[in-house]
């Protein structure tokens, strides 16, 4: 088995000094590369990228493929409010697909933030926004071969967010001009992380059986620990609520897929 590894400190911007976001990036990143090296394989990681300097990031990048890395982590809405399409963001894409990175859409959003009690808007809607302005830009089709994983947002929105891209291409038409293909996230490389309690016979309906991810937050007492979770899921596929198909790519090639991993 393999576990990739997030942070918690760099959900929310750490400071809005890029100087200063560099130094505790950089630290993380270093800290969190040589505790994984000594499991040799069996931990991976993401590095957390010094948003505010896109020339430090994408040193940050190289140096994180280089350690192990099977991606980088990103916010939704980052650096003065920028949605993920903005072009702020196109060089970090460019670096992530010439390293076989994941760019990886976390919960939280890059303003600096006063404790855990953020609200929702702020912390886990973020996703949601990057979904959506993702495909309103057309970054999958800009970088061919980047994958985006949506992690600890749970996947029940990802209906709702399909649904928003359809009505705008239907009634606004004339302003939005998107390729919405009936298998979105698997065109776009899209892989968003599920939780056990969710209904997932129904959101495999707008996903697919191909992107959907399992993720677990068992180290934090929060809405998304479950230390079970992939005993969980094969209880549940036991039981016949949700094909044992879609719990094994889920559980197993879904994840490998997204990360890189062989």
């Amino acid at each position: 088995d393999v576990q990739v590894l997030y942070p918690t400190l760099m959900l929310s911007a750490v400071s809005d000094k890029p100087e200063v976001e560099y130094a505790l990036c950089r630290a993380y990143n270093r800290w969190l590369a040589s505790r994984c090296a000594e499991s040799h394989g069996r931990l991976r990681w993401v590095a957390s990228l010094p948003i505010l300097s896109i020339e430090m990031c994408l040193e940050e990048m190289s140096w994180a493929k280089n350690n192990n890395a099977v991606g980088a982590i990103k916010r939704g809405i980052e650096a003065g409010q920028r949605s993920a399409g903005d072009s702020y963001f196109h060089p970090l894409y460019q670096k992530a697909a010439e390293l076989d990175l994941a760019m990886c859409i976390h919960i939280g959003a890059g303003q600096v933030s006063e404790g855990m009690n953020n609200p929702i808007w702020q912390h886990r809607l973020p996703p949601i926004d990057a979904f959506v302005s993702l495909v309103l830009e057309g970054i999958p089709s800009k970088f061919p071969g980047l994958r985006f994983g949506f992690v600890e947002a749970m996947s029940s929105w990802v209906p709702f967010a399909i649904s928003e891209l359809e009505a705008r291409k239907e009634r606004m038409a004339w302003l939005i001009n998107v390729d919405l293909a009936s298998d979105l996230l698997r065109s776009s490389r899209f892989y968003v992380a599920c939780q056990t309690h969710e209904d997932l016979a129904y959101i495999s309906t707008r996903t697919g059986h191909d992107n959907l991810v399992i993720g677990t937050d068992y180290g934090h007492a929060d809405q998304s620990a479950e230390i079970n979770a992939l005993g969980l899921l094969r209880e549940r596929s036991d039981r016949g609520e949700i094909p044992a198909t879609l719990a094994d790519k889920v559980l197993t090639s879904n994840p490998a897929t997204l990360y890189g991993i062989g």
